[in-house]
């Protein structure tokens, strides 16, 4: 990932979604590095920020959002749990935090697959809940892979949703078959994250959790030792992240 490249791309996706009053910060390694290293860790190979799905999960937001960016040379994919935003080779991933009033926690979740065939079932999913809101690309800067791939999310979209939906559960069942396969869950009292403060990162002003320590703990466990062989770093396998049931898919988000 180009550094300088990533450092543009993080201040003109934040410029946007900040003039929309949505609040994001920087999660995950980008967090990381910023807070134990002030810099971006040089084995990263995205931007990782945060937003609460509340704040964005309705259509209208996010064509807006999708409308804005792509005028800044971005390609934007909405999926269940994250939003993917990709400009010049570097891509942004703005993971979705669900709030559970009740239990004054939040939570994120992702999916994990290491077998060749639960992989391949996990990107069917993704290519039929995709939300993609630009046109069809002829020419781009991205890779040719990645401009077939957006194409064929357009294409996708072409097909009903009902059918999409019965596709989907489908693959859905089919992947409950490969253990290797799975979401991973990490929940975390809302007072780590319910407010932002300003960080100085990179000469710009962005947002981090109130409790940055202790936030990254929860991701990560020993957070402030880098990994002697960050190749093989697994960041399932720390912090408080739990196995659960693929079960995450719902219609009316698309």
């Amino acid at each position: 990932m180009d550094k300088q490249k990533a450092i543009h791309a993080l201040k003109d996706i934040t410029k946007i979604l900040n003039r929309y009053n949505i609040p994001l910060w920087l999660d995950c390694g980008t967090l990381l590095g910023a807070v134990r290293e002030n810099r971006i860790i040089p084995w990263d190979d995205d931007v990782d920020l945060g937003v609460f799905i509340d704040k964005i999960n309705k259509k209208t937001i996010k064509k807006t959002l999708a409308k804005q960016l792509e005028k800044k040379g971005f390609i934007v994919h909405f999926f269940w749990d994250v939003i993917n935003i990709n400009r010049d080779g570097v891509c942004v991933t703005l993971h979705y935090y669900h709030v559970k009033k009740e239990k004054n926690e939040a939570y994120v979740k992702r999916i994990k697959g290491y077998n060749s065939v639960g992989s391949f079932l996990t990107q069917m999913r993704r290519l039929l809940s995709v939300e993609y809101y630009g046109k069809f690309i002829l020419k781009t800067r991205e890779s040719r892979r990645y401009t077939l791939k957006t194409n064929l999310f357009k294409f996708a979209q072409l097909f009903p949703i009902k059918l999409r939906y019965k596709a989907f559960c489908l693959m859905e069942n089919l992947l409950k078959s490969y253990q290797k396969t799975y979401v991973v869950y990490l929940s975390m009292p809302k007072e780590y994250i319910g407010k932002l403060k300003q960080f100085t990162y990179y000469d710009s002003w962005y947002n981090i959790p109130q409790m940055p320590e202790k936030y990254l703990e929860k991701h990560y466990g020993d957070w402030k030792t880098p990994p002697k062989e960050p190749e093989k770093w697994d960041w399932t396998e720390c912090g408080d992240w739990k196995k659960i049931d693929i079960n995450v898919f719902n219609i009316n988000n698309i």
